[in-house]
């Protein structure tokens, strides 16, 4: 259908009027993908717009703080734990239970601590974990660890070397990998070339000696298992 031009002094307009609409649908799907693509482009010009004057200083600025905040994430997570905070030792204990039993002192002995001369009565308030060579008990030392950290005492570690024919250097690489495994390398390696503390504690499987702040042996267990409910173990 052709429409007469106007007399208004309006420009000639040529319109072709379909006799079926539907013929107009694949034009009005296209006006609708274009319009949508518009207001997009609009949407993201509006949020964009503050920052439009920051050029490549924004997006790496961005890109540095979640770095940041990722790090400190996995640190928090996987990285080494702070140091523990230990009470202050008592004034050391007159006992005349002998060492060995229960109430007794450690034996008087010079000890090498993490490398590092120590003298037994200065190894207190603390959890002392004899470990025999292939003692498969990460699961009780892991245990024991959050016992010591909860109750902010140290835990030493100490191989039973009695049987199993190691070196004190082997004996001491060995305890480090278990630090590393069940305690995140937290606990103290203890270097008893003599055997002096698994000879005195008659020490049988994994032996723990609970050691009170004044330096008396509190709890002797032997052949450990699992881990002791945290309520039972008295420092």
């Amino acid at each position: 259908m052709r429409h007469e031009d106007d007399d208004y002094g309006l420009p000639h307009v040529h319109v072709v009027v379909p006799d079926d609409a539907r013929e107009l649908d694949e034009d009005l799907a296209i006006w609708r993908r274009e319009e949508r693509s518009r207001l997009r482009k609009a949407r993201w010009q509006r949020i964009a717009k503050p920052f439009q004057g920051w050029g490549l200083a924004l997006p790496v600025t961005i890109l540095v703080l979640l770095v940041a905040v990722l790090s400190g994430t996995l640190m928090t997570f996987f990285g080494p734990r702070a140091p523990r905070q230990i009470p202050p030792a008592q004034t050391l204990a007159r006992s005349t239970a002998p060492p060995g039993s229960v109430g007794g002192l450690l034996p008087s002995a010079n000890l090498a601590v993490n490398g590092a001369p120590m003298r037994t009565v200065d190894m207190r308030p603390a959890l002392i974990a004899i470990i025999p060579r292939a003692c498969d008990c990460d699961g009780t030392l892991r245990g024991l660890d959050r016992i010591a950290d909860a109750a902010s005492v140290r835990i030493y570690f100490l191989a039973d070397r009695r049987t199993s024919g190691e070196s004190v250097k082997e004996a001491h690489e060995d305890l480090w990998k278990i630090s590393g495994r069940v305690a995140g390398s937290q606990a103290s390696i203890v270097d008893d070339s003599t055997d002096l503390l698994p000879r005195t504690y008659q020490a049988h499987g994994l032996t723990v000696l609970v050691v009170k702040a004044n330096g008396a042996v509190g709890q002797i267990m032997r052949d450990l298992r699992t881990t002791p409910e945290p309520s039972l173990v008295r420092f």
